[in-house]
């Protein structure tokens, strides 16, 4: 597809012919750009939008009046503040296991946008969604991250971006570990300020996105309103005043909004690409042209396979995640574990968040799909 007739495609908008031009060039760069990942990249495999989980959660809490007040004031954290002292943590837990947990993703096929971002950049990738559509891609497409942090291993996250790892950094956290998540009102001033949402640089977040902005953002299925942030973003670019970063943008109907979001934009140095309101299915054909222009040279690896890795006939181990690192240090771990399962054909592993429970369960079925 030639440059024209993907702005033709876009809708011929003002400003994506400034815009365009020069993310390509950025791309096409050894640096690159960081994809930011948002809620709307997830929303095609039936993962709840903020809004919603907030407006479903109030009804099982009964406070439904109480929390759309909330969210038409904006007051999104303070709803999930409300509904955490309601619900309980453990209850509240429950609902974001429900709402963002894998099992969503059971039965879905990896289709869409979202696919496409691991031919975008061989780098980070920044997220501040819980759920794990990303981790399932990548691994998909034999290109799995090296290391996934979030703002709790601030230091391995900055040691990865050194090298320009491929590092997931899932800046609120993950749905399976409330410990070090950010969400409610309490969690986000504990991890970026005060109640009057003043940003805090000497917290190991903010430190850590500031470290992020200075590299080019590919902003994708946010909303990009005046939150947190932005914040941050809005503060890099006023003490960087050439920073750069794009993002794709709804364009609003309104010709008076659109010139009001164009403003709001370039004050966070961010250059947008328009579509047309509501025609999301645009962004799929954009992402599959801006994949084409990155050089060879700077695509993500994807690996293969080791000799003789091909699944037996009918063993369905071809269906097993290939890791992307050598198994090393659980040994002994894995032999006990294979003893148990060949002698009770069951075995359960337990462990807290990061323990390593996926790494051995894939270790101990791929030693025992050559024998089923």
């Amino acid at each position: 597809m030639s440059h024209a007739t993907m702005l033709e495609w876009l809708g011929n908008i003002q400003g994506n012919e400034l815009s365009l031009p020069m993310l390509i060039d950025q791309m096409q760069t050894p640096v690159g750009v960081v994809p930011f990942v948002g809620a709307g990249m997830s929303a095609p495999y039936g993962f709840r939008q903020w809004t919603l989980f907030l407006g479903d959660a109030a009804k099982l809490a009964g406070k439904t009046q109480a929390i759309k007040k909330r969210v038409a004031a904006g007051q999104y954290e303070e709803a999930a503040e409300d509904l955490v002292l309601t619900l309980t943590p453990s209850g509240f837990q429950d609902l974001i296991e429900s709402f963002f947990g894998d099992r969503v993703l059971n039965g879905k096929e990896l289709t869409g946008a979202i696919t496409l971002l691991p031919r975008l950049s061989n780098g980070p990738v920044i997220t501040t969604n819980f759920d794990r559509v990303l981790e399932r891609v990548f691994q998909h497409e034999r290109c799995p991250f090296e290391t996934v942090v979030w703002h709790s291993k601030v230091n391995l996250a900055v040691r990865a971006l050194e090298r320009n790892g491929s590092v997931l950094l899932k800046l609120h956290g993950d749905w399976e570990d409330p410990d070090h998540r950010v969400l409610t009102l309490s969690e986000y001033q504990q991890n970026y300020g005060d109640a009057e949402a003043v940003i805090n640089f000497d917290l190991p977040l903010p430190q850590l996105f500031k470290l992020l902005a200075v590299r080019p953002l590919l902003i994708l299925g946010c909303n990009l309103n005046e939150d947190r942030t932005l914040k941050i973003l809005k503060r890099v670019a006023a003490d960087l005043k050439t920073s750069r970063h794009y993002a794709v943008v709804q364009k609003p109907k309104n010709a008076a909004k659109f010139r009001a979001r164009m403003q709001f934009l370039a004050g966070h140095n961010i250059r947008p690409i328009w579509y047309p309101e509501g025609e999301h299915h645009r962004i799929e054909r954009l992402l599959e042209y801006l994949c084409e222009q990155v050089p060879e040279a700077y695509r993500r690896k994807t690996q293969t396979r080791p000799e003789g890795a091909a699944a037996k006939a009918g063993s369905g181990a071809e269906t097993i995640p290939w890791p992307p690192t050598k198994f090393i240090g659980r040994e002994t771990d894995l032999k006990h574990l294979y003893e148990l399962a060949k002698a009770a054909g069951l075995v359960t592993i337990s462990g807290g968040p990061g323990a390593g429970k996926t790494r051995v369960a894939i270790e101990l079925v791929r030693s025992l799909a050559p024998e089923f």
